[in-house]
């Protein structure tokens, strides 16, 4: 494992790592699993919406980004929405045969991201231009619509879908009964000032709504391929865990969850939306839900804070709670403060027997010691220059915090 030498200020009112230890928080998506509930994991916070508040989600990421994904989330016992692509490339044209949209040639969202949906799936990958949805035309810089689709909506009503255009920020869509009637046209503009990815629209309302900001993770269900049990691999619905947009994270098996080293799993992180996903929890048919007892998840959002996520509970459909321990590893609310007073010098690094701080000053001052975990391993107090023996510590990374006249500041040490 590399890791670099670093000598930084970090500029926090509050030094915040690992001092959090071993919160416990619970984040419901309701009985029947009925919501989508967005997580915060520096607050604990959780934003509930329900299955039923959208159906079709705009990516809002930037200039060049065109994706369009479908809300795979359903209620137990409810259908979830249905997409399917058409061989129909004329919008006038009716729609005759509903029976031509079986279930098993339903189109799915990526797992992999949050910039291409189910409606840029059926793109020719081949192709830069092809953004599923529609091709990109470089005479006019606009994407184009080039497909027609077939939404199947909870309540079993068919409407034909088409994204005409992304032209400046603005996707322009219509909708209609597959025999054209009601046809709806609609607009929807990203908008750089949002805080959230994702600008959701719901067909029954024909209204946007915003995606909730400030989340790192989202307990909801959605669809995902599991081996039915004969090597046939089936899409399924089931209840997980997605990562947010900008999140990583890192799964470690084997282990003593209350003592493993994110360290240890640093060049392990995963972008996936499904790095945490639905397998953190099986059924057994004896014992009911069953939580394995040798995991734990490290998580670093897009602020570049760092937590260790063991799951406790999951009491099913009754109440779709989990239960979840958080601990702090790296926070990295920032706020300014005026180090300028302290003068300190942190010598040799790497170490290897002790490392010497100084601070070229008389003012008491204090030093302590964390590991990469942010366990306080020393504290001491000191006037002018300390010699911390460090002979017993292991081989790693470690955080120096160097506290005068109400200014701190940290260093990153290696042995």
């Amino acid at each position: 494992m590399i890791f670099r030498i670093l000598h930084f200020l970090l500029l926090f009112i509050g030094f915040s790592i690992g001092l959090v230890n071993g919160q416990i928080d619970q984040v419901s998506v309701g009985e029947g699993y009925s919501n989508q509930a967005y997580y915060s994991l520096s607050t604990g916070e959780v934003t509930v919406l329900s299955n039923e508040a959208w159906d079709i989600a705009f990516t809002n990421q930037g200039g060049t980004d065109a994706g369009i994904l479908i809300n795979e989330s359903s209620t137990s016992g409810s259908e979830a929405i249905g997409l399917f692509l058409t061989a129909e490339t004329d919008w006038n044209v009716e729609i005759v045969d509903e029976g031509q949209f079986p279930d098993s040639i339903k189109i799915y969202n990526s797992e992999q991201n949050w910039s291409e949906g189910a409606f840029n799936s059926v793109k020719d990958t081949s192709s830069v231009l092809d953004f599923g949805w529609g091709l990109y035309n470089p005479s006019n810089h606009v994407i184009e619509g080039n497909r027609i689709f077939v939404i199947k909506k909870r309540d079993g009503v068919l409407l034909k879908f088409q994204v005409e255009s992304l032209s400046s920020g603005t996707y322009t869509f219509k909708y209609a009964h597959l025999d054209g009637s009601n046809e709806q046209v609609k607009t929807v503009s990203k908008n750089s000032e949002l805080d959230n990815s994702l600008i959701l629209f719901s067909l029954n309302t024909g209204e946007t709504l915003d995606m909730p900001t400030d989340f790192d993770l989202i307990f909801q269900r959605y669809t995902t391929d599991l081996d039915a049990g004969d090597g046939t691999i089936i899409p399924y619905t089931v209840t997980g865990v997605l990562s947010g947009p900008g999140v990583e994270v890192a799964k470690a098996e084997g282990v003593d969850p209350e003592n493993v080293l994110e360290a240890d799993y640093a060049d392990q992180y995963s972008n996936s939306l499904t790095a945490i996903g639905h397998d953190w929890k099986g059924f057994d048919f004896a014992l009911g839900w069953v939580i394995p007892d040798d995991r734990a998840y490290f998580v670093k959002n897009s602020k570049g804070e760092k937590y260790k996520i063991v799951f406790y509970d999951f009491e099913g459909s009754s109440t779709g709670t989990t239960t979840l321990e958080k601990t702090v590893l790296l926070s990295s609310a920032i706020s300014t403060i005026d180090n300028s007073n302290i003068d300190i010098k942190v010598y040799p690094n790497p170490f290897t027997h002790s490392v010497i701080v100084s601070t070229g000053s008389d003012n008491d001052a204090e030093v302590q010691l964390y590991d990469i975990e942010g366990k306080l391993l020393l504290s001491k107090n000191f006037n002018r220059q300390i010699k911390l023996e460090t002979e017993n510590l292991i081989s790693g990374q470690y955080l120096l915090k160097i506290s005068q006249d109400d200014h701190f500041i940290t260093k990153q040490i290696i042995k």
